[in-house]
């Protein structure tokens, strides 16, 4: 109403505008019919923001189940679960193609000073064995460097050593085989009781 009063006058005024009751009125149904048109957007604008953990919407997979502590983490690391979520990147961004039926675990964002250079990193939990992985990445990233003795993929052109410091400070895609029931849980979600393999991805 504050822009409607902008616009056409205080309170007082409108009750002595000839036209005023009609402008109201046409108003209101512009508001009504309008709304009807933007409000799936807005819906699905916020499900992307709110509800990402739960349906994977704007995230590059799914998120595994949240843990019953993660409320008091996300309050002692000073955000909030809506923040960190946001921060997540969509497949698009991380630029690698991700497992399907994978779901995340693991996100932490990047850190660089002098001394040391870590991409971010997103760890993905799979029921699936390594080895049906792994085949699956060899196919869709062709061209890339396959270090089949660890399981990684580098980008073309790339091709560091993965016990070297630079590692971390590369593009990469890592396959490893999960050896207890919690190898890929994160600081706030947790690794499912199904989980076969675990995806490392540096981006």
């Amino acid at each position: 109403m504050k822009n409607l009063h902008e616009h056409l006058g205080d309170r007082q005024e409108l009750k002595n505008f000839p036209g005023a009751i009609y402008l109201l009125a046409l108003f209101a149904c512009v508001l009504v019919f309008s709304g009807f048109a933007i409000a799936p957007k807005t819906i699905t604008s916020r499900s992307k923001m709110f509800y990402a953990d739960s349906s994977g919407n704007g995230t590059a997979a799914p998120l595994a189940k949240f843990k019953k502590d993660a409320d008091s983490w996300f309050k002692k690391m000073g955000t909030t679960k809506q923040k960190w979520l946001s921060q997540i990147p969509s497949e698009k961004k991380l630029g690698v193609p991700v497992y399907p039926g994978a779901v995340i675990t693991v996100y932490q964002q990047g850190y660089h000073d002098s001394q040391e250079t870590l991409l971010p990193e997103l760890v993905l939990a799979s029921p699936d064995p390594a080895k049906k992985i792994e085949a699956w990445y060899a196919e869709k990233l062709k061209g890339w460097n396959h270090n089949k003795t660890y399981h990684a993929f580098l980008p073309p052109h790339k091709n560091v050593d993965v016990m070297s410091d630079k590692y971390n400070a590369t593009q990469h895609v890592e396959i490893e085989k999960a050896m207890s029931n919690n190898q890929f849980d994160g600081m706030f979600l947790k690794q499912p009781a199904n989980t076969k393999t675990g995806i490392i991805i540096r981006y």
